[in-house]
């Protein structure tokens, strides 16, 4: 699309925001014409999709008229509000921004910036310094980001960011994508791991948010480790069943190692180390087959995906 033709639509999920969504509007809003001025876009729309609220989260967001606002009549989830506004829009360039406050709205003009200089989704990290975001929330994260870093053998730092752009010819390679708050890493699992679309990391600022959290970290934590996990077994199941072959490769090499010394010192080997040697046959055994099945699966994995076989 011509570049004078760019539009962005802004999508703000909420689900019980009224502490937050008329300044998080407000400032959208205001931002339009930074985003407008420091990047190739030439129009902004806002997308207000309201998860099921049962408070005055739709009846605020309804009193701005230059906001689009559909309202769920039940909670379906994170990622649902965000797909529903992402099909509302119109924007040739889509994009989400969290309604509690943590987010600078301006910082949207980086990313499409990021867009055009050739990368297929832009986020923005939360994990550069002057964050304020609560501790445990950026443990689980790093944590995270390390484990997908690991499997992707690409960098990463924050996996779960809800500030992002997608040129909207890419959401088609994205599909599908969960309904839930683990909507977003699952989206950088993907992104990662079949390594199709080009993504663009940039530090943003992120502030304290304004009222309560929806995200359980025990809960959500375990949901997002789960959705990493699935995304790695069907996108690169080699990675992981080779990484669990080289653990058992190794724990059989220190299992074998005593008694291969001492049969090469002395000539023999005593009797309660063949119980040993057995175990390391065995778990050199498992190897192998770890091995072999990895093989198998990563080629299966890259027929579907229709990309070149690699580990």
């Amino acid at each position: 699309m011509d570049v004078a033709q760019r539009t962005l639509t802004i999508v703000l999920p909420a689900l019980d925001e009224e502490e937050a969504i008329g300044s998080t509007i407000a400032r959208c809003l205001e931002a339009r014409a930074h985003i407008v001025s420091e990047s190739p876009v030439r129009g902004v729309e806002i997308v207000v999709v309201s998860d099921g609220s049962t408070d005055r989260t739709e009846e605020i967001a309804r009193s701005f008229e230059e906001v689009s606002v559909l309202a769920f009549t039940r909670n379906r989830g994170y990622g649902a509000a965000i797909k529903a506004g992402f099909a509302h829009g119109t924007g040739d360039l889509v994009g989400f921004l969290d309604a509690d406050g943590t987010c600078d709205p301006r910082f949207f003009a980086d990313l499409c910036n990021a867009i055009e200089s050739g990368a297929d989704v832009a986020l923005g990290s939360r994990m550069g310094e002057g964050s304020e975001m609560p501790r445990v929330r950026a443990l689980g994260n790093t944590v995270f980001a390390w484990m997908l870093g690991l499997l992707s053998k690409r960098v990463v730092k924050d996996t779960a960011s809800g500030m992002r752009v997608i040129r909207r010819e890419a959401l088609p390679a994205l599909d599908p994508l969960p309904d839930g708050l683990h909507f977003t890493p699952a989206m950088s699992a993907r992104i990662l791991l079949e390594d199709r679309l080009r993504l663009a990391e940039l530090p943003m600022p992120y502030a304290e948010r304004v009222g309560d959290s929806k995200l359980s970290v025990l809960k959500d934590g375990v949901r997002f480790l789960h959705v990493i996990l699935q995304a790695v077994m069907c996108y690169r199941p080699a990675r992981p069943l080779l990484l669990a072959a080289a653990g058992l490769g190794l724990a059989a090499f220190l299992l074998g190692l005593g008694p291969a010394l001492l049969w090469l010192r002395e000539g023999y080997v005593e009797e309660w180390m063949l119980y040993r040697v057995l175990l390391s046959s065995l778990l050199f055994t498992g190897v192998a087959i770890l091995a072999c099945g990895a093989a198998v699966a990563e080629r299966i994995a890259a027929l579907a995906g229709r990309r070149p076989v690699t580990a």
